[in-house]
């Protein structure tokens, strides 16, 4: 409430635009917006990234504020057009939630008895929220920026120049193999 902080980002630095909508900061209707850099000098602790970070952005200014950050880039929440993930993608978030559940039911009974099967009411809401998860995923690459976005209670939204990407990192355990 007392500190107030400036920062300055030279946009040829910008290597993040990261968009944060949790529920309920979504429920009345802003988000929050961070702009990361490369990094922008050494202390002793090592190396130290220069951000900015704007801790409430109302939807309708969210394209406008964007463009500031990243020339040319489309942040337009009602006209953002994103890829939807594979529905593969949607099997391996229930059989997650159903695997998290039953874990968590078995933990429940073993450490309370009987009370602790009321943790198996926690399946169908799990599953819902995966559900919901997959349904607000999406990405796009175009040949200026990639985008991702990912979440239904904690939302985000990352933009990256592609000039700036730096490398790719692919995971696969057994199952995503398959």
């Amino acid at each position: 409430l007392l500190t107030r902080r400036r920062s300055e980002l030279p946009q040829e630095k910008i290597q993040l635009l990261l968009y944060a909508e949790p529920f309920l900061r979504r429920l009345f209707g802003f988000g929050s917006m961070r702009i990361e850099t490369a990094a922008a000098g050494s202390e002793r602790a090592g190396v130290q990234r220069a951000e900015a970070f704007l801790p409430v952005v109302v939807p309708n200014q969210l394209n406008e504020l964007a463009q500031h950050a990243v020339p040319g880039v489309c942040l337009d929440p009602s006209t953002l057009q994103l890829e939807k993930p594979s529905p593969k993608a949607l099997h391996r978030s229930v059989l997650q939630s159903v695997v998290e559940s039953t874990l968590l039911t078995v933990g429940a009974v073993w450490w309370l008895g009987t009370w602790g099967w009321t943790a198996a009411l926690l399946l169908p809401t799990n599953i819902w929220l995966a559900w919901k998860d997959h349904n607000h995923q999406g990405w796009r690459v175009d040949p200026h920026y990639v985008i991702a976005r990912r979440g239904f209670i904690h939302r985000k939204t990352h933009v990256i120049p592609r000039s700036k990407l730096q490398s790719l990192d692919l995971q696969q355990g057994p199952l995503l193999r398959r």
